[in-house]
């Protein structure tokens, strides 16, 4: 049940639990809590995906009296440190805004501190005592100003699976990374305003089990650190969806495509601000791709760029569709102005004969990081 939009109180509540005693999964919008609304909520012993969003700033809050939002504000905290540890089944706990997720000593809940919980996802903007929590594999981290905490604790995030972070510092992602990336399988980076960017080779150095990459950097700034030439082909070998939106140099986006390309999993691949070759990419490319030998998994391929293009770049791409033999879609998103003649003249719209695959010109830039099967996290998104 998913009631987000909907302010819920006391009487809600109680309803809810009354006809729904087995409920599984349950997202309200509370605005004016109460320890009798919490006690109904409770009711509900086998919730295992609990979403609270805090309708703090709405009319009725507004009018209460200061004594009455401290009161409000108590409840809130109490539940949150003491009242989620009362559902034995919880797996996955969001709260948004979460500024009550933890107290002054960075502890999420105080009750039993012994006790491990049973908790596997989870999305909060604090660095608590993961300790706690050795069953997380899903961390969504979404700040509503900054993550609050030191990033210390991260260390006990063993089993961590998938990371998510929104408008955090790439320094502090790098941080992150550094404790407990080495087991991480995916990560989703969307960065909005001017930051400091975490570099795309840290990324693969620091998790060697990466299979998915979404890093999604909407500030027209280039990358003008080096390239790691530590990083090799090894670093991709688990890598089956990469998707990177970010205006990168030419020569940094081309020595990392020639890594890409490479990975023998590679499924999907988006790159739609700095897609380039070098000639000598062109060149490491191109009797791999005749051969077989490269990009034989790959389903949909997605492209744009708004750096000027060798003329080898075209030969790719219209080898692409021919050699490699899943490939579905590929999706153009614009191009330089030197290189969108070409493509415009290419025979690129006539490859679409080759069975089962479908060329798109998507004639400008969108900025999405990812169109495929998201079910198993769209509930985070």
């Amino acid at each position: 049940m998913l009631l987000e939009q909907y302010e819920c109180d006391e009487d809600d509540m109680a309803w809810i639990a009354q006809h729904f005693p087995n409920l599984i999964s349950l997202g309200v919008s509370l605005n004016i809590v109460s320890p009798l609304l919490f006690a109904n909520l409770l009711h509900l012993q086998k919730i295992e995906v609990l979403k609270i969003h805090w309708g703090m700033f709405g009319e009725t809050y507004q009018r209460l009296s200061h004594e009455e939002r401290t009161k409000q504000q108590d409840y809130r905290r109490n539940f949150v440190l003491e009242y989620v540890e009362r559902f034995p089944r919880l797996r996955f706990f969001d709260v948004e805004p979460d500024f009550y997720m933890a107290d002054a000593d960075g502890v999420l809940f105080t009750q039993d501190p012994g006790q491990p919980l049973p908790l596997e996802r989870i999305t909060t903007n604090h660095f608590f005592n993961f300790r706690r929590t050795p069953y997380l594999t899903h961390v969504n981290f979404y700040p509503s100003n900054e993550i609050i905490g030191n990033p210390a604790p991260c260390v006990f995030l063993t089993n961590l699976k998938v990371l998510e972070v929104r408008d955090v510092k790439g320094s502090l992602i790098f941080q992150i990374l550094t404790l407990c990336g080495k087991q991480l399988e995916e990560l989703k980076v969307k960065i909005f305003e001017e930051q400091d960017q975490l570099d795309v080779c840290d990324i693969f150095m620091l998790c060697p089990r990466l299979h998915k990459l979404h890093y999604f950097f909407l500030v027209h700034t280039e990358e003008t650190k080096p390239f790691n030439n530590q990083l090799d082909a090894s670093h991709f070998l688990n890598l089956k969806e990469f998707s990177l939106i970010w205006r990168l140099s030419y020569a940094y986006s081309s020595r990392l495509i020639a890594l890409v390309l490479t990975a023998p999993l590679l499924e999907r691949f988006t790159m739609k601000e700095s897609f380039t070759m070098t000639y000598e990419v062109f060149t490491q490319l191109h009797r791999p791709l005749i051969d077989g030998k490269i990009l034989q998994k790959l389903r949909k391929f997605q492209f744009g760029s708004h750096l000027e293009q060798p003329a080898e770049l075209l030969k790719f791409l219209l080898l692409l569709p021919v050699h490699a033999p899943r490939l579905e879609n590929m999706d153009y998103f614009g191009a330089h102005p030197s290189f969108l003649k070409l493509i415009e003249e290419s025979p690129l719209q006539a490859l679409n004969a080759v069975e089962n695959f479908v060329y798109t010109h998507a004639k400008s830039s969108h900025y999405l990081t990812y169109d495929g099967d998201d079910s198993d996290v769209s509930d985070l998104d």
